[in-house]
């Protein structure tokens, strides 16, 4: 089920456009009170971050994901032009300092798409969902309002965000 999900919500978030300026708006109305924040670089169709993350970098610890093999970390970010590959090929500080996950105060992620329960549909490596397990802080998902969804395709392995935002509105799924 999960795979024709994925398919028919890439072609929806394809079509989407122009948005970033109304979620980078949420997003640092919720993120600007904490000092470690995890956010990450845009692939694909994704919600670009890098106006909130220069927006924050001078005042606040920022960190993006790294993937070494199959697993997630994050990093200290220094700055774009101190950006490399990692192993999936995306672009991430892989020789900034590593900071345990606990350590962080938020982590932002994006979704493919999610459900009203808070459960994210990403592209299937599982490697949020192993990263967010033992995770303490806030979990806030980024996705498209047309990505949003009433099925419940969550598994025992997938981890419920606790915020979903979206260029429309701010959805509280649990308090924190």
């Amino acid at each position: 089920m999960k795979k024709k999900l994925r398919k028919h919500f890439k072609k929806l978030r394809a079509s989407n456009e122009n948005m970033d300026d109304y979620f980078i708006d949420f997003l640092y109305t919720l993120v600007n009170k904490f000092s470690n924040i995890a956010l990450y670089m845009k692939i694909g169709h994704e919600v670009n971050l890098e106006k909130l993350i220069n927006k924050l970098f001078l005042i606040k610890n920022i960190y993006l994901p790294v993937v070494k093999g199959k697993e997630l970390e994050f990093r200290k970010f220094s700055g774009f032009s101190s950006l490399s590959f990692d192993d999936a090929n995306i672009k991430a500080p892989v020789n900034g300092e590593l900071i345990d996950k606990n350590s962080l105060d938020v982590i932002v992620t994006s979704c493919l798409a999610a459900n009203f329960q808070g459960y994210r549909l990403g592209y299937g490596g599982g490697y949020y969902d192993r990263y967010l397990k033992d995770f303490h802080g806030l979990k806030i998902g980024v996705v498209y309002e047309n990505c949003l969804t009433n099925t419940c395709f969550q598994e025992e392995k997938d981890v419920p965000l606790d915020i979903l935002v979206t260029e429309k509105q701010i959805i509280k799924i649990r308090e924190v």
